[in-house]
């Protein structure tokens, strides 16, 4: 049998348009992009965690210091909530004020959990990374918790301070306060604080030094080591506490920049509670991890979604 001719030199006009076309078809029917996607995500994640744990800066103040020293991101827009706006700079001087009033007033020290009962606001945030810049670790509660299991929530967390939101304070009865003071609530190891955040403390707090302290009290931090403490819904008895981890933190923050595409000028707006993982982590996190701006609505509201959206001048939801 005589060999077959060789086929002719396809033009390139004809070419690229046909691998076109096959790349087309099999990312259709098999999703390769995705993967494609999924898989620089997993290599990025990977190498940037390696990087921070490296050079010990693992803690989530470190990623909020970065972006409010450097020159190009230090005015930049960070938090936008009930019409107020602050920039990464100044973020970064309240939560060091933040994390000085707890330290000074409360003796709180690194590796110390503190509990953190809050509705959705700019304060919600600069407790968190106040307790951050002085090594401390939050304790999300569901401000929804009254009773037994908001007590029981505190008492599982380990806390010996519950920060609460002045919104709330309904939730703190007369009862519920006498069995905190109480010296056996810890099991003998004390009664737990209860400070609520009022104009006067928030005031008090922002008149406190804005000190830096040594990078030695949230050193050392490995991958494994707590971020925050959040807890399940509770739908089966009273709600568990469960470990995030400083390595989901940074993962889930990384993947979520990856796949929504984040850019710096992007306003980011959420009302999913902030103590709850998707709120904390998929939404902040990822704002703060890219440098972006984070447009917080205080509750979720059928009514006013759009409308605070809107004026945050949100580009994603």
């Amino acid at each position: 049998m005589p060999p077959l001719p060789a086929l002719p030199p396809v033009p390139l006009k004809y070419a690229l348009p046909a691998l076109g076309t096959l790349f087309t078809y099999l990312n259709a029917r098999w999703s390769m992009f995705y993967d494609y996607q999924l898989i620089k995500s997993l290599v990025t994640i990977n190498i940037k965690l390696k990087l921070a744990e490296r050079a010990d800066r693992l803690n989530l103040f470190y990623v909020l210091e970065k972006h409010a020293l450097a020159p190009k991101s230090a005015n930049r827009p960070f938090i936008v909530y009930n019409g107020q706006t602050w920039t990464y700079k100044e973020t970064y001087d309240t939560v060091l004020r933040y994390g000085q009033y707890f330290k000074q007033t409360y003796g709180i020290k690194p590796k110390e959990i503190v509990a953190l009962d809050f509705m959705n606001s700019a304060t919600f945030i600069f407790i968190w990374l106040g307790l951050s810049s002085i090594g401390a670790v939050p304790a999300f509660i569901n401000y929804n918790l009254s009773g037994k299991p908001l007590s029981h929530c505190v008492k599982v967390s380990t806390a010996r301070l519950v920060v609460a939101d002045e919104e709330i304070r309904g939730n703190f009865t007369q009862e519920q306060l006498a069995e905190f003071a109480s010296p056996d609530f810890r099991g003998g190891k004390g009664p737990v604080d209860v400070v609520f955040i009022t104009p006067d403390v928030e005031n008090q707090i922002l008149q406190a030094p804005a000190i830096r302290e040594d990078d030695s009290v949230r050193g050392n931090a490995a991958m494994r080591e707590m971020a925050v403490l959040i807890y399940t819904s509770g739908t089966t008895g009273y709600p568990k506490p469960a470990v995030v981890s400083l390595s989901k933190c940074w993962s889930g923050a990384i993947f979520m920049d990856g796949f929504l595409g984040l850019k710096t000028d992007d306003r980011v707006y959420t009302c999913m509670p902030l103590y709850h993982a998707t709120g904390a982590v998929l939404g902040f996190c990822a704002v703060l991890f890219k440098g972006a701006t984070i447009v917080v609505g205080h509750k979720f509201s059928a009514k006013n979604f759009w409308n605070d959206a809107r004026d945050g001048d949100s580009t994603i939801i």
